[in-house]
């Protein structure tokens, strides 16, 4: 019988992807009034995460998938429902109308653009030979890049990235909680419409994915392929075994 920690192990061998384990402290926020501001949301988490993909084929697949829930006759009132229940008692058909099309518009746009992956960086995301492949323990982890450059200004403004800076794009696949932040999560009011887009997005692959940025102050452990699945597997990770069989599908 096949179990969640076999199908996210077996992500590693479809397509040219990567099983990676982190235990990492999340950015969080600050927050609060000047002079006495806050850390809110910098949660411990031991993570399971499937790294190297190809965006346009998540956005294909949740599009579709969008288009399928839609065709069951009842998301509207469904997303009305579990937007109440959040807390926004406001929502309306008319809210969760306009979310749903702002995702579709979101999601088919990019479908439709150039064939690239999420992980490969841009031109203009700095000076050439600036970028280097993240290895652990010999193995290269696909969907990673480590800022090899200098620290500073780049040559078009912004700051550069700390050298040794990891930069990961991933599907998250299970989560734990080792440590929660010590000021708990920061608290949004968000519109109606907003809390159904985030309903809407939590339905589809594309919901997944997720994005780091590492380095020696938040970054305690990693690990790769089968260590990866173990050392989840071990720390109680609880994988979303629904989410893995829907990459299944957008591995390429």
């Amino acid at each position: 019988m096949t179990t969640e920690s076999t199908l996210a192990t077996g992500l590693g061998t479809v397509g040219q992807g990567t099983v990676v384990s982190l235990i990492v402290r999340k950015k969080g926020v600050l927050r609060g009034p000047t002079g006495n501001q806050k850390v809110y949301g910098d949660d411990l988490v031991h993570v399971l995460l499937w790294s190297g993909f190809h965006y346009k084929a998540l956005a294909e697949r949740s599009y579709k998938k969008l288009l399928e829930i839609q065709s069951s006759g009842h998301l509207y009132t469904d997303l009305v429902k579990a937007a109440r229940s959040k807390g926004a008692e406001e929502a309306t058909i008319e809210d969760a109308c306009a979310a749903v099309q702002e995702v579709a518009d979101s999601l088919r746009l990019a479908s439709l653009a150039p064939d690239r992956d999420i992980p490969l960086l841009t031109s203009n995301d700095g000076p050439s030979g600036v970028w280097k492949p993240l290895v652990v323990d010999g193995e290269v982890v696909v969907g990673a890049k480590v800022y090899d450059g200098p620290e500073g200004l780049r040559q078009d403004g912004p700051l550069a990235p700390t050298p040794g800076a990891i930069y990961l794009d991933a599907v998250k696949l299970g989560e734990v909680v080792l440590n929660p932040a010590p000021n708990g999560p920061w608290e949004v009011k968000s519109s109606p419409k907003t809390v159904v887009k985030d309903l809407v997005k939590a339905m589809l692959p594309s919901g997944l994915f997720v994005r780091y940025c590492l380095n020696e102050s938040n970054l305690l452990a990693v690990k790769t392929g089968k260590a990866a699945s173990l050392s989840a597997k071990r720390g109680g990770v609880q994988v979303n075994a629904e989410a893995v069989r829907s990459l299944f599908k957008i591995a390429s």
